[in-house]
């Protein structure tokens, strides 16, 4: 799912108007705002399809996971190493890659299903944000 440059523009237009005129909003510009938010935070993710109603929350859960690994590294990897990170689905299995900037693409972990990767993110969400 590719997330453009005009997408980005837009959502933050909608994110600025939320922030101060929330009540002034229509129910369609909430709802396009969800969408733009989803696809952001699904940009890195190749061959995931979230579907339901948790869609938002665990393309929400994703991306704040990415984004940590790419802030702060792993134990393997430092900060420096680290180009990007990326969620996907293979022909076997569901997995997490780390794509060094080296060139090299660095398997973090694999699953056999969706709802284990997802619930590996969230409980890893949930732990780093219990450490602070």
């Amino acid at each position: 799912m590719e997330f453009t440059q005009k997408q980005n523009e837009k959502l933050t237009q909608l994110n600025m108007r939320y922030k101060y005129y929330y009540n002034q909003m229509t129910n369609e510009q909430k709802d396009m705002r969800h969408d733009l938010n989803f696809r952001r935070n699904l940009k890195q993710t190749y061959g995931l399809r979230l579907r339901g109603d948790n869609k938002y929350y665990y393309a929400n859960q994703i991306s704040e996971f990415i984004n940590w690994i790419e802030q702060n590294g792993t134990k393997q990897y430092s900060l420096e190493n680290i180009k990007e990170v990326r969620i996907g689905k293979s022909f076997y299995c569901y997995e997490i890659n780390i794509v060094l900037k080296s060139g090299g693409v660095s398997d973090f972990k694999r699953f056999d299903n969706l709802k284990g990767l997802l619930g590996f993110i969230e409980g890893f969400n949930s732990f780093k944000d219990n450490l602070r």
